[in-house]
């Protein structure tokens, strides 16, 4: 086997298990972040305990914002391995990205006229595009609803290439709805509007019904209806007016969380697409001013973006994660215009600057060291990792002019690795990542005795601590509250930001003694004994 062609079709499960090893550690060893994972833990307990399944609260609150099934596959993990952990929880996001990496490659082998390894690249590109990579490192939902996007739209394809069976027609009206059980309307959304937009253009969406069969219709309609009735049976009509109404039109048109403008998405595309931002934006410029004849492959998947991109725009609640459905087809058709390509210069440019930048790195970093105001114990995992991406962004230098291909490969793969090292430096970060370190220290002063009150002050996220005190936590909303808490309470714990403590907590000399301060990252825990 010829050694330059390391990852060849014959190599593909090596691949996506080289994949999964070297995304898994940081599963290992990083914290919950308070603002959705922490919530979402508490939210599966409060399920658990009320023995709620299509219905969810967050400490008596509706939280119709999700769907169940997400939720779902909490409540099994956490029944199964009788906790929750970030490594067994991160699976049902880092499995799903490389399963769409998988369904996208098996798309361009079947369907790419082209012998070339487009989905080699592809995947490579996609895997370590920046949102699409950071989806993959968080307990939300938009991974496992962007694979079940791409099956759908995969699905579509394989029937307008002319596999119109039963079983693809059932399919894919199950993935749309396996989508929307996921995350919501876009579920459904971008793949048909993205069909219908691609059928318009190809002057055949008068065929847009022979994609459909009386079975998969009847099938999606009775999904639909079982899942809203069990819905109106659990939780009555305002809790489904709340999902119906207030989690879809509310948030589309006039949206009360995340609202922006219409161009929001043009302002951050080039950080969330980085490193390959550049080259994504100039292979698919170029490909639209080449006269060369699109494929109807490639007509689809421009059709995708395109679409896709208007649809989330002119949606009002905006999150750079939303558009994480769109990176496949971005990196997939941009790997296919790149053997058209290769001898442009801003090709070339759209290389070299990620690979010039992670040359920069490491050395960058030692001037950035004094700047660093977080505590730490050694950075040397760190550090190391830096190493890697200047040895890959030196190889692709190297490789920029004779073979871009290998370019491409090394900035990705010294990505990979770079996150594979660096992970086993996370945990000494996590005490400014999540709450778990300073829940674990505050019980830790009451093995013998039992604390009275735990009680948080003005901080977002607190009262999802329940999660690992076991037990729910008192609010403090203003000055009066903290100071009343302090004079009235003994044997218990404050949690308070230390900017907030400077500003707003009050010492006396009755109080000041029964004060036991402990810093974690930018909280104090307060023991008030």
């Amino acid at each position: 086997m010829n050694k330059t062609n390391t990852f060849s079709i014959e190599n593909r499960n090596i691949r996506y298990f080289l994949y999964f090893i070297l995304l898994l550690p940081i599963y290992f060893f990083r914290d919950f972040t308070p603002d959705n994972e922490l919530r979402y833990l508490s939210i599966v307990d409060e399920a658990l305990r009320n023995n709620t399944w299509v219905t969810f609260y967050n400490h008596g609150e509706v939280y119709a914002d999700k769907p169940p099934l997400y939720f779902w596959l909490m409540m099994i993990l956490r029944n199964i391995f009788g906790a929750h952990y970030m490594a067994t929880l991160g699976l049902i996001s880092l499995i799903p990205a490389i399963l769409t990496v998988y369904v996208m490659d098996n798309w361009l082998i079947k369907y790419n006229v082209s012998d070339h390894k487009d989905e080699v690249l592809g995947g490579l590109m996609l895997l370590t595009t920046g949102f699409f990579l950071g989806a993959a490192f968080v307990i939300r939902m938009d991974m496992l609803m962007c694979l079940f996007i791409v099956l759908s739209l995969y699905t579509f394809y394989k029937m307008y290439a002319g596999d119109k069976s039963s079983k693809n027609k059932l399919l894919f009206v199950l993935y749309i709805f396996l989508g929307v059980f996921t995350k919501g309307p876009v579920g459904v959304l971008m793949p048909l509007l993205s069909i219908v937009a691609f059928l318009v253009y190809q002057k055949e969406f008068k065929t847009l019904r022979t994609y459909f069969s009386v079975a998969s219709v009847s099938v999606l309609i009775l999904l639909f209806a079982s899942w809203f009735a069990a819905i109106y049976l659990e939780g009555g009509s305002s809790y489904l007016n709340n999902i119906l109404v207030k989690q879809t039109v509310g948030r589309g048109i006039n949206s009360f969380h995340h609202d922006q403008p219409f161009y929001y998405y043009l302002k951050t595309s080039m950080f969330t697409f980085a490193p390959w931002s550049i080259l994504y934006v100039v292979s698919i410029a170029l490909a639209l001013f080449n006269k060369r004849k699109f494929t109807s492959l490639e007509l689809f998947f421009l059709s995708i973006i395109t679409t896709s991109f208007a649809m989330f725009s002119l949606i009002s609640s905006k999150l750079d994660i939303y558009l994480v459905p769109i990176y496949p087809f971005v990196a997939y058709f941009a790997a296919i215009q790149l053997k058209y390509l290769y001898n442009n210069k801003l090709i070339m440019l759209s290389i070299g600057i990620p690979a010039a930048l992670f040359m920069l790195a490491l050395p960058l970093s030692f001037f950035a060291k004094p700047l660093l105001t977080f505590e730490y114990d050694n950075l040397t995992f760190v550090y190391i990792a830096l190493g890697v991406l200047f040895l890959g962004g030196l190889q692709a230098i190297y490789w920029l002019k004779a073979n871009k291909s290998r370019a491409i490969r090394s900035v990705s793969v010294s990505l990979l690795i770079f996150i594979f090292v660096a992970s086993f430096n996370v945990s000494q970060f996590n005490q400014y990542i999540g709450f778990e370190a300073m829940a674990t220290e505050a019980q830790g002063h009451f093995k013998d005795r039992t604390c009275s009150e735990y009680a948080y002050y003005r901080f977002r996220g607190g009262e999802n601590m329940d999660v690992f005190l076991k037990t729910s936590l008192k609010r403090l909303d203003n000055k009066a509250e903290l100071d009343s808490f302090l004079l009235e309470t003994s044997s218990s714990v404050l949690f308070i930001r230390k900017k907030d403590a400077l500003e707003d907590l009050t010492y006396t000399e009755d109080n000041r003694k029964q004060l036991n301060f402990i810093s974690k990252g930018d909280y104090y825990i307060v023991v008030i004994e």
